[in-house]
């Protein structure tokens, strides 16, 4: 074999690996590797850093409230007992403060028996609330229905 110094005029001649000034070529697979490795860890970042869709979160908090909504004010005596103190539907439990506060208690466990476990609530009657009131800076889903004692308003959020 014969070397070359640089700007030699031979093409066909190769550089002796062993000299200073000659060059060594990275190979490829490790370059393709290395593609690689950072794509797969670009992707997984995204997915941990990306922060959750708040149209959904809304959605989802939308019909959990509507669900919870439709079936307190929809409820016959068979949800709520015999229809005696504390256990009237929500609307006959509305129709006045004094039956509100009889049964507030009845209408705040019904409330938190619908709920999932996941989620807080509030419900809003023309007489009073049950619930915990959400914090300001939480996602809120929110739902009202009119009844033929007054409307109610349910929120829940996580």
């Amino acid at each position: 074999m014969r070397s070359c110094e640089r700007g030699g005029s031979d093409p066909t001649v190769v550089l002796d690996a062993g000299r200073p000034g000659t060059r060594g070529q990275l190979s490829l697979s490790a370059i393709e590797a290395a593609i690689g490795v950072t794509f797969v860890l670009a992707i997984a970042t995204s997915f941990a850093v990306a922060p959750a869709d708040p149209g959904v979160a809304t959605a989802d908090l939308d019909a959990s409230a509507t669900d919870v909504a439709t079936v307190l004010a929809n409820e016959g005596r068979a949800g709520f007992g015999d229809g005696t103190a504390a256990g009237r539907p929500l609307p006959a439990a509305i129709a006045t403060a004094e039956t509100f506060a009889a049964e507030r208690d009845a209408i705040d466990a019904r409330a938190e028996a619908l709920v999932p476990d996941r989620l807080q609530y509030h419900v809003e009657t023309p007489h009073g609330d049950v619930g915990i009131t959400p914090p300001p800076d939480a996602t809120v889903g929110r739902s009202a229905i009119a009844t033929r004692n007054g409307r109610i308003v349910v929120a829940v959020w996580r």
